[in-house]
């Protein structure tokens, strides 16, 4: 499954002409979760838009998470973006039920080189009514590389 949906982000990539592709590692705040994360992003007329995997760990209570965030830079110090984020996702949990995930957030980018950066992100997550144990504070952090 996972390799499925490796190869389906890959090919959504290349067919929309992503021009990056990140690197992350996350911790969920109320459920204590560590994880990692794959995604890909294309900007469109200033929006970033973000499709991303993460698989978060929590001894044998593994939990995968779908997403779509839209980032909007707001403010830039020196080299550094500022950027407030929304996104929705899906949550599929190893040992609870499944659901729809809602986002809201904040991010700051530090480019490296021409074709790396490094990003960090607050966001609050907002489950329904039968994941909402999941709510809370999602810190993410991790490398993107551009291809032009």
């Amino acid at each position: 499954m996972k390799k499925t949906l490796f190869v389906i982000l890959a090919t959504i990539s290349v067919a929309a002409s992503a021009v990056e592709v990140g690197i992350t590692g996350s911790n969920t705040q109320t459920a204590n979760r560590y994880g990692y994360g794959i995604n890909v992003s294309k900007n469109l007329s200033g929006i970033d838009f973000i499709a991303g995997l993460t698989q978060f760990y929590r001894e044998s209570d593994h939990q995968t998470r779908f997403s779509l965030t839209a980032s909007k830079e707001v403010f830039k110090l020196g080299k550094m973006g500022f950027s407030g984020r929304i996104g929705s996702g899906y949550l599929i949990n190893q040992q609870a039920e499944d659901g729809l995930i809602g986002t809201i957030g904040v991010g700051a980018n530090l480019p490296i080189n021409k074709t790396v950066s490094f990003g960090v992100s607050v966001d609050r997550q907002y489950g329904q009514d039968k994941i909402n144990s999941f709510d809370g504070n999602i810190v993410t952090a991790g490398f993107k590389f551009g291809f032009n």
